[in-house]
């Protein structure tokens, strides 16, 4: 008569058995005498092994029983996550235009453009904090205001440019349907 049984490991380790009669009468060699359970085992060790009569071989089909392949997500779900992948590139990639810069000197960046194109249309424009800064650097507040242009010109091209991507990537990633489209589409929509 066989018998069949299900033998999991508790730790990596070698196994041989023999089958003597019934299970009662398994004897069981564990190389340095790591433990073992009948039974279902820890995820990381679901190594289910049955006795054909003369040796133990892995045993597929109850693996798969223990393991059962995942549901696949709701589509609204899988454009929501390809949604929010979009939204974290599109913040990675203003992070590195940004990236020399404090916070501080981020949230002065508006007052600083707005000065220096003040001070462009009128040298006798009200900019304290562009004078400020000319002054401890040693440069006029025109000449700092030229520079602040040109930075800002640049930055606000450069953040244009990622702003209109990622828009276009979420409207094409809003518009994909589960009748016309799979998992696979919405892993086309790449930010970078």
């Amino acid at each position: 008569m066989n018998t069949t049984i299900y033998l999991y490991y508790k730790e990596t380790g070698t196994f041989e058995g023999t089958l003597k009669g019934d299970i009662e009468t398994l004897v069981l060699n564990i190389d340095d005498h790591q433990d073992f359970v009948v039974g279902k085992a820890p995820d990381l060790y679901n190594l289910p092994q049955r006795w054909d009569g003369l040796n133990w071989q892995f045993d597929q089909a109850e693996y798969d029983r223990l393991n059962p392949a995942p549901e696949p997500e709701p589509f609204d779900t899988l454009k929501l996550k390809a949604i929010n992948r979009i939204n974290a590139e599109f913040e990675r990639s203003v992070d590195k235009l940004t990236s020399e810069y404090t916070l501080s000197e981020r949230i002065s960046f508006s007052a600083q453009d707005a000065e220096a194109r003040a001070l462009d249309l009128d040298a006798q424009a009200s900019a304290p904090l562009l004078i400020a800064i000319a002054n401890q650097r040693g440069e006029t507040a025109q000449a700092l205001a030229q520079k602040v242009i040109a930075k800002s010109d640049a930055y606000q091209a450069a953040f244009g440019d990622l702003l209109g991507k990622k828009q276009s990537l979420i409207a094409q990633a809003t518009a994909m349907s589960e009748a016309n489209n799979s998992a696979a589409d919405l892993d086309t929509l790449k930010f970078n």
